[in-house]
């Protein structure tokens, strides 16, 4: 029921009316621990701490588009967003076991105007230092601004935006699929 899940759930409509798979995680509800820096993934590309990355790992891996979405604390990404991000370092050892492009779009919701658009650059910035083909909503991400628990649901713009995003994806992820 927060904002940054009213969002993404708005974004996701168009994957669900056409029937697609998808994977939420939402990482108040799980357990993702910092990266150390120890570099034992430097041998194998696998991360050492045991927690619920490998299944974010897993998911990643398979996936063929992702919107990542952050709730705007100080005018960035949550802490937790932040952990998943450095734990990525470990695949960066190895080669990429995808094998397709990954199309992705980023949400991001604070409670003053200027904060959100940073917080999309950032999650774009990971994005792209994946290799993800970054997909624009209307403009570039979608950003809100709410201070309170789901009122973002009383924003029909920011909800409209959103949608627009997962309808862009999922143009995208078609028009390749079909000239493949």
């Amino acid at each position: 029921g927060g904002n940054t899940e009213v969002l993404i759930k708005a974004a996701l409509e168009p994957f669900v009316k056409e029937g697609h798979t998808i994977h939420e995680f939402f990482l108040s509800k799980k357990k993702v621990a910092p990266c150390t820096a120890c570099d034992a993934c430097a041998e194998d590309g696998i991360c050492v701490i045991e927690d619920d990355m490998q299944e974010i790992l897993e998911r990643y891996n398979k996936c063929d588009a992702m919107i990542v979405g952050s709730p705007v604390y100080s005018r960035n990404i949550s802490a937790q967003l932040l952990a998943v991000f450095n734990r990525f370092h470990c695949i960066a050892h190895k080669k990429s076991s995808r094998n397709n492009v990954l199309y992705a779009g980023a949400i991001a919701v604070g409670g003053s105007p200027n904060a959100p658009g940073i917080t999309l650059s950032l999650i774009y910035n990971f994005l792209l230092s994946r290799g993800a083909c970054c997909v624009p909503a209307v403009v570039n991400g979608v950003t809100a601004v709410a201070r309170e628990r789901g009122v973002v649901s009383d924003q029909p713009k920011s909800l409209g935006e959103a949608k627009i995003l997962g309808e862009n994806i999922l143009k995208v992820l078609k028009k390749t699929k079909n000239t493949a």
